[in-house]
């Protein structure tokens, strides 16, 4: 059973990962190379709660999550990954819907709802992420710790 977490410990820290440097290397090639400006920030906010998800990931693994929060803090963490990935998938819907409706092309980038749906999404998978991980964190520290009166 120790093994099968661990081997779950690092798949979330190497997914986190690969989801951050997808994020920053996609934002700056549709900034930079494609001008599609939208799909750009919605690829570094997709990087940013990645690297979120990796800090409760790492945290964790080590087993010193509980330094950084207690049971009530991981909550209200759970409660912002929730957030975005309920806003994120609200999005989504929007520019799928956009892109589908007015037929808009894929390509050129600048001007693609459905490249922008696309990164709308991966925010919503990483607030899932974020929301997983901070609950699992929570229940791991109220296993190991039970309190008398709940946080």
């Amino acid at each position: 059973m120790a093994e099968n977490q661990n081997l779950w410990s690092t798949w979330r820290i190497v997914a986190s990962s690969i989801g951050t440097l997808a994020g920053l290397a996609a934002s700056l090639s549709f900034f930079f190379v494609f001008h599609a400006y939208e799909a750009a920030i919605w690829a570094l906010i997709s990087a940013a709660v990645a690297v979120s998800a990796l800090l409760l990931a790492v945290g964790d693994k080590r087993g010193d999550i509980e330094f950084w929060f207690n049971i009530r803090g991981l909550k209200k963490v759970q409660t912002v990954g929730f957030s975005i990935m309920a806003i994120s998938l609200g999005f989504f819907g929007w520019y799928l819907f956009t892109g589908l409706y007015y037929h808009i092309p894929v390509m050129p980038a600048e001007h693609s709802a459905l490249i922008v749906s696309v990164w709308a999404f991966m925010t919503a998978k990483w607030g899932m992420a974020i929301f997983l991980f901070s609950g699992v964190a929570a229940k791991r520290i109220g296993s190991e710790s039970p309190t008398l009166i709940d946080a």
